[in-house]
């Protein structure tokens, strides 16, 4: 009798001693639960927040200049007028990020997921709510003339002030630290130009970060913005949750909510508000960038 060469093998976690050979093993729980990567959301708290009660939009009033002159004496004192406008904000539709659980899955299953499901549907509202509040500073940064301004259905005042944007100088100075901090210093001129004095803050994406705080080393000198003397500094944890550095002036933040993309044709990657007016609001444009230029 000639001795096989190969072996019949047994498989204790085969099935029938066929199929996969790992079938019965059990699995252990890992007591964790794995889960996608948080993206940041800052826009709320850059911007000011209105609570709406009880109505469809709030109204932001808006208040004219004034100016002065020289008084003839014995002459009548005439007054000038101050002109009034005002800003409205619009409720939107209910946004909605739902979720069912049948109970059988519930007492089927050995680990907790509740509580991961929340935080899935919070994060998906608040990413939403942070898109679509960058959408609409870009569509407002673009308005730079009463004529456009009308255009957009706002109601203006003959003395309000429109300045141009402030842009880069060639096709790729959006990667490029110095062009940035150029770019950044000549804003700065064109708020003080307008008396506008108040700190502001600057939100980039990953890439111009990147641009504006990584010199290879030996090169630490010729990124003197980020220099304390001239009012510059960098958060040595740019991964937390705060500022990434202060530029010109500038409080430096980071997101990846950005638009980049035009959006004519409709939102990318995200629903819009209904646009039946008898169910919805019937603002389904509303947060569409349709202009996008360095």
């Amino acid at each position: 009798m000639v001795f096989p060469v190969d072996q019949a093998v047994s498989n204790p976690g085969q099935i029938n001693q066929a199929g996969d050979s790992r079938a019965l093993f059990l699995k252990l729980f890992a007591g964790e639960v794995l889960t996608m990567f948080r993206t940041r959301h800052i826009a709320m708290g850059l911007t000011r927040v209105r609570t709406i009660k009880n109505g469809k939009s709030a109204s932001f009033p808006l208040i004219g200049k004034n100016t002065a002159k020289y008084h003839t004496p014995g002459k009548l004192i005439e007054t000038n007028k101050i002109g009034h406008s005002e800003r409205i904000v619009t409720i939107d539709d209910i946004a909605i990020s739902p979720v069912f659980i049948p109970d059988i899955q519930e007492a089927i299953a050995h680990y907790d997921y509740r509580g991961q499901y929340s935080t899935e549907c919070a994060e998906s509202l608040a990413g939403l709510v942070d898109r679509n509040i960058f959408r609409m500073i870009a569509k407002a940064g673009y308005i730079t003339s009463q004529a456009e301004a009308i255009a957009a259905g706002l109601k203006v005042l003959p003395d309000e002030t429109y300045s141009p944007n402030i842009m880069l100088a060639a096709a790729g100075d959006e990667f490029e630290g110095a062009a940035l901090v150029d770019a950044l210093f000549r804003a700065r001129t064109a708020l003080r130009k307008q008396n506008i004095y108040k700190p502001g803050s600057v939100v980039f994406g990953p890439d111009q970060i990147e641009a504006l705080t990584n010199i290879a080393q030996g090169q630490v000198g010729s990124i003197t913005w980020l220099n304390k003397d001239v009012n510059g500094s960098v958060n040595p944890n740019m991964e937390g949750s705060g500022p990434v550095a202060r530029i010109a002036g500038f409080t430096i933040w980071e997101s990846n909510n950005l638009p980049d993309q035009n959006e004519a044709a409709g939102l990318v990657n995200d629903p819009e508000p209904l646009s039946d007016v008898e169910f919805g609001s019937g603002n389904a444009a509303k947060y569409r960038v349709t202009t996008l230029t360095w």
